[in-house]
């Protein structure tokens, strides 16, 4: 495919630096775009048991807060013509995979210059600019937003916090947090100490959760006209970048054998 994403690489950077902060932006012409992750927020919170909805809730809204401050600090582009580039990659993977349930999806493009993308586990996706300066094509942009689309299709986040509020609410954590509490001196310092390691961070990923968006995201792209070497091609350049997107080494040869 031809190369092109030098070109659309300078024209990002000349959006980032003339882009008005002030802006509206309405995914799917229906709700705006701020509606559209306080509904998606609490749809998260609702599919959560009862018993961990309350610490859930907590967690979800916090991120929701920080999404929402880092959009009105324009860490974000909203272009026509970055968002119809941006498109018509989504069309060939989505028309490709007729079984992805795509309609809640929104991708957004983060100004920052590090090669990487991110699932957030709620039908949002970044990509940065940083990304589009390392790939050197179409087909390895694609290769990245399959990787992603699978962290969404095997649920990584969701299965991730869960995970998480079953060790936070561990007899083991509780106690942890009564000998803190209980603390004469240097008890706020323990404390906030303590929290901060229980923090959850979403886009903390497992060697296990890699491999498998790996896997299932190479089944995703085979299924595209997108040139197939393009996916390893890809990873060895994340991989050469200090895994700025996987969090692993990818073992290349055990993963693919094609």
């Amino acid at each position: 495919m031809k190369k092109t994403i030098p070109l659309l690489f300078l024209l990002y950077i000349g959006v980032a630096q003339s882009q008005n902060k002030d802006f509206t932006y309405i995914p799917g012409n229906k709700d705006s775009l701020e509606t559209y992750i306080s509904k998606i927020t609490n749809d998260k919170i609702k599919s959560f048991d009862v018993s961990q909805q309350k610490k859930a809730k907590e967690v979800l809204l916090e991120r929701k807060e920080s999404f929402l401050k880092s959009i009105k600090d324009s860490s974000f582009i909203f272009d026509k013509k970055i968002d119809k580039y941006l498109q018509n990659i989504l069309s060939e993977i989505y028309q490709s995979n007729p079984q992805i349930d795509y309609n809640a999806f929104y991708f957004l493009i983060n100004k920052s210059l590090i090669p990487n993308a991110g699932c957030y586990g709620n039908g949002i996706f970044s990509v940065n600019l940083g990304l589009f300066n390392l790939a050197e094509n179409d087909d390895e942009i694609a290769s990245v937003i399959c990787h992603e689309l699978s962290h969404h299709i095997l649920k990584h986040n969701d299965k991730s916090l869960q995970n998480y509020l079953k060790t936070f609410n561990s007899k083991e954590v509780k106690q942890k947090i009564n000998s803190t509490t209980n603390i004469r001196y240097g008890r706020r310092a323990a404390v906030a100490s303590l929290l901060k390691d229980l923090k959850f961070n979403f886009m903390e990923r497992s060697r296990k959760d890699e491999i498998q968006a790996d896997s299932l995201g190479y089944v995703l792209f085979n299924k595209t006209k997108f040139n197939k070497q393009a996916y390893v091609d890809i990873l060895k350049k994340l991989d050469a970048s200090d895994g700025m997107v996987f969090s692993s080494p990818t073992n290349l040869k055990q993963t693919f054998n094609f």
